[in-house]
């Protein structure tokens, strides 16, 4: 898909920015957010830089914008239900918790279908 490639790259561009001027970065992606509101690679990028920088609420923001716009990141899924297990919200634990047992069924019977499970 040539949109990903182009955020991707464009993406890439802003975190190499970050190294150098993390405010710059940070608007940068906030402008991509908004120029491609179903996208959650900003939010993704947003999360990583606050996640360097320390800053822990605004990192689990980003991080839930980003699932709640794509919520088949196992990954990500499991580092909220972590966070707020650990932080005291079983609520929002056990959500994310029940996210990622969905997206792992999705993906477990995407390998069967193909034919590609692991045995």
């Amino acid at each position: 898909d040539v949109h990903y490639v182009n955020s991707a790259e464009q993406l890439s561009r802003i975190l190499k920015l970050h190294y150098n001027d993390s405010i710059g970065a940070m608007q940068l992606l906030n402008e991509s957010a908004l120029q491609n509101p179903t996208s959650d690679l900003p939010w993704n990028a947003m999360s990583n830089i606050y996640l360097q920088g320390k800053d822990t609420l605004n990192a689990v923001r980003t991080m839930e914008k980003a699932a709640e716009l794509n919520p088949n990141v196992g990954v990500r899924l499991r580092n909220l239900a972590i966070y707020f297990s650990t932080h005291g919200d079983p609520v929002k634990a056990n959500y994310y918790n029940s996210l990622l047992q969905q997206q792992q069924a999705e993906a477990a019977k995407k390998q069967k279908l193909l034919g590609t499970e692991k045995k």
